[in-house]
């Protein structure tokens, strides 16, 4: 009996019924899973949903098999079919919790509302192609900035007014039984704009479109009524006399097409009279355009031909977009336009995006397409590319995955220019922390530099800040290098101006993280790139695989290497300096499988290097790099661990030095001051002193209410500031008597009152995310004002 209750237990089964509300008639089960999972989130099982036996297909059901010790409570998810987890993510699945009995069926039933299923089941629509621009003689790829993806709603043209249709309707019929000429008119070039939303076999269709074959031909790619801009048209376009006179201008032979309408339908109708029955019919019967009869042109009512044109808005598009006495009809009523947005796609190397946009399983239309390119341009978000109006530069019925070419003609869209990564593999160093090199003063030192402003500035976070306590140097691997046999990486670093020139490796641990997958759970795996020791060299760091997905969520997932310029003593309380102050030589090596040094060259990889400025927009690499000959590159870096120093060393009266616990006693609050003496500098001192300011306060009484100030800036070194950069070794500051005893924030004046004095030191030094903190420095200082006596 044991070992069959034993069996039982282990045996345990748990079923799921799922109801979905409002289901289509052809349900299929497959698309949906049923996930059980512990209450801490750790999946168990998954199990196919099938239609429940003799059941209506609204209904479907799953089973599990529990284990042999299942935990109290379990929870049952619904959601789309995954093959893994991930793609699970960002889903909103239906959760309902179970708790387990000793019995040996359990049963739990989820009811699903049709506003969640019906976002699970969906189809991928696959959204690409590539944004390029005529410049320097030829067609370049734009690789920055975004594109965004929308689906056209035209049913703006259900609200035209019943004139308008009907108006339109008869410009058709003009068009039908007065073709345009195969050259097409005269337009003179001055009012000729871009358009390309023409392809070749779009006017290449038959019928309507043979007709127009000549005509937009020459004219479809650069007439200037479809460059409208996204308004809506004044309303004098809609007189036919403004209409006309315009078209008299630019088009002269088009000018009588406006009249033309107002008698379209009677020339129809003697054009009829004038066939014998059997060729009405067949002209009846024939192609106006493409899927469309000229019958459904001639007997329709009003709303009948709205809706035609609606439902064959591509066919009528050439002429709707390509004829302007009839675009001025419609174009005013259709702002604004019915847009949906399916996603943005960044543009990659050579111009090209891509985006998977989901789509119901039930849609039954295929989008049309509209796109609209953005860029940062000098730190400005330009729109570099949408065309205007929607409808006719829309990409109608589109097919998934067809590529799609936007051209720009934006002068001020930037174009790739230089290597891109698809071609060249490269090793790019960013710079200390979240500063970038550029942003470095000569990082550099080429035969170019002036010395005397490289002795000043070099080295220095714009030219006036030094570096201190642990620095990041961050860089950018290309995929390849691994491929190439490029595997590792080396940082050094030499005080420059001292002999011998030796190195010394920087060599503290670097650890990244990648996410891994390990019996269906994620995990977030560490893994060490160096210090490694490969042949004969030492201090190696590996460059990380690509394969790999690394996650950053802090500083050390990102960093290539960490310098610990000075490390923290909890004990004493503050950094304690590891190398001496001064400008560093860091020098960078690659190294092969074997440890062997890698010089760049075209088989190799090559070094890149932001130069800057961006201004917001794409920035600037630079590509030519001062190699030396056993293929490393050297940068420069000032380094100061010095800590501020605050130091009150007086407050008197009149000059006076105030000894301790002393009452000061004025004689004429009006003309009396006090004067704070005291030094706002480095510790040690010269030869450079990085202070950035210091900040001097004094607070009356007990209310502490601020009562006087100084507050000082320092100039960076070669700034024609005045006090020069380098503060003197002691500054006085002087405050009337009446000033600090006056009334103010509703209290006083006073006779006499207690005073605290604090000063605040500020330094320049950075770690590549900000000033360093532990370098400021302060000290206070109290004293008393009394009035003395007559």
């Amino acid at each position: 009996m044991a070992k069959t209750k034993t069996q039982k237990k282990s045996e345990q089964t748990l079923q799921v019924r799922v109801l979905l509300e409002q289901p289509p008639n052809d349900m299929s089960w497959d698309r949906l899973a049923t996930y059980l999972h512990t209450r801490s989130g750790r999946l168990l099982a998954k199990a196919q949903l099938v239609a429940a036996e003799g059941e209506g297909w609204d209904e479907g059901v799953a089973s599990f098999v529990l284990p042999k010790t299942p935990p109290k409570t379990l929870i049952v998810k619904v959601g789309p079919n995954a093959e893994n987890r991930r793609e699970l993510a960002g889903k909103e699945l239906t959760a309902q919790r179970v708790l387990v009995t000793p019995k040996d069926v359990l049963h739990t039933e989820v009811r699903i509302h049709p506003e969640l299923w019906k976002k699970w089941l969906v189809r991928p629509y696959v959204v690409t192609g590539t944004v390029k621009k005529w410049q320097d003689d030829r067609m370049m790829a734009v690789c920055h900035g975004e594109v965004d993806i929308f689906d056209v709603n035209v049913r703006c043209l259900l609200r035209l007014p019943d004139s308008v249709v009907e108006d339109i309707r008869h410009s058709f019929l003009d068009l039908v039984i007065d073709p345009l000429p195969v050259d097409g008119p005269r337009l003179k070039s001055s009012y000729r704009a871009d358009l390309s939303f023409v392809r070749k076999n779009d006017y290449e269709v038959g019928g309507m479109g043979a007709l127009v074959t000549g005509f937009m031909s020459q004219v479809a790619n650069r007439i200037v009524w479809c460059g409208t801009p996204p308004r809506p048209l004044p309303r004098k376009w809609l007189n036919p006399r403004y209409l006309r006179a315009q078209l008299q201008v630019f088009a002269p032979d088009l000018a009588p097409r406006v009249d033309a309408v107002d008698t379209a339908a009677g020339r129809v109708e003697a054009l009829m009279d004038q066939m014998g029955s059997l060729d009405r019919q067949a002209w009846l019967a024939g192609d106006a355009t493409e899927g469309v009869k000229v019958s459904q042109l001639v007997h329709t009512t009003t709303e009948q031909f709205r809706h035609l044109l609606v439902e064959r808005f591509e066919p009528f598009r050439f002429w709707l977009c390509g004829c302007p006495w009839i675009y001025w009809r419609w174009w005013p009523y259709c702002y604004p336009y019915g847009l949906q947005h399916l996603g943005t796609a960044k543009l990659e190397a050579e111009g090209q995006f891509q985006k998977t946009v989901w789509l119901p399983i039930f849609r039954r239309d295929t989008p049309d397409l509209w796109f609209s390119v953005r860029q940062r341009i000098s730190g400005v978000e330009r729109t570099i590319y949408g065309r205007h109006p929607v409808l006719c530069h829309t990409f109608w019925n589109h097919p998934n995955g067809e590529p799609v070419h936007l051209r720009v003609t934006d002068p001020e869209a930037a174009a790739c220019k230089g290597p891109t990564p698809d071609h060249d593999a490269y090793v790019m160093p960013l710079g200390i922390g979240n500063d970038g090199w550029d942003e470095i003063d000569y990082p550099q030192l080429t035969n170019e530099v002036d010395r005397t402003q490289y002795e000043l500035h070099g080295g220095l976070y714009n030219g006036s800040d030094p570096y201190g306590t642990r620095l990041d140097l961050q860089m950018q691997f290309h995929d390849e290098l691994r491929q190439r046999g490029i595997r590792y990486y080396r940082w050094s670093y030499h005080l420059e101006g001292t002999q011998p020139e030796s190195w010394t490796s920087i060599s503290a641990p670097v650890t990244h993280r990648y996410l891994d997958e390990i019996d269906d759970e994620y995990y977030l795996v560490n893994e060490q790139l160096g210090p490694k020791t490969v042949g004969t060299e030492h201090d190696l760091f590996e460059v990380p695989d690509p394969d790999k997905d690394w996650v950053a969520i802090n500083r050390n997932d990102r960093v290539a290497a960490i310098w610990h310029t000075a490390l923290w003593d909890a004990r004493l309380g503050r950094y304690v300096p590891q190398v001496p102050n001064g400008r560093y030589m860091l020098r960078l090596q690659m190294f092969d499988e074997q440890g062997s040094v890698v010089r760049p060259s075209d088989s190799t990889f090559r070094y890149l290097l932001p130069s800057g400025p961006a201004d917001g927009g794409p920035l600037p690499v630079d590509s030519d790099l001062s190699v030396l000959a056993d293929g490393s590159v050297i940068f420069r870096l000032f380094v100061d661990n010095r800590d501020t120093t605050a130091n009150i060393k007086s407050v008197g009266l009149g000059g006076a030095a105030t000894q301790e616990c002393q009452f000061m006693e004025y004689a004429d609050r009006e003309h009396d001051e006090v004067t704070v003496t005291f030094e706002a500098d480095h510790h040690p001192g010269p030869p450079r002193d990085f202070v950035h300011s210091y900040g001097l306060s004094i607070r009356r009484g007990v209310s502490g209410i601020g009562v006087g100030s100084a507050n000082q800036t320092f100039a960076a070194p070669g700034e024609s500031k005045t006090p020069p950069y380098d503060p003197p070794g002691e500054i006085a500051k002087t405050f009337k008597v009446d000033d600090l005893l006056r009334a103010t924030g509703g209290k006083g004046p006073f006779n006499r009152c207690s005073f605290a004095v604090h000063l605040h030191t500020y330094p320049r030094a950075r770690d590549g995310y900000g000033r360093i903190r532990a370098y400021e420095s302060s000290d206070t200082s109290t004293f008393a004002l009394v009035e003395g006596e007559s």
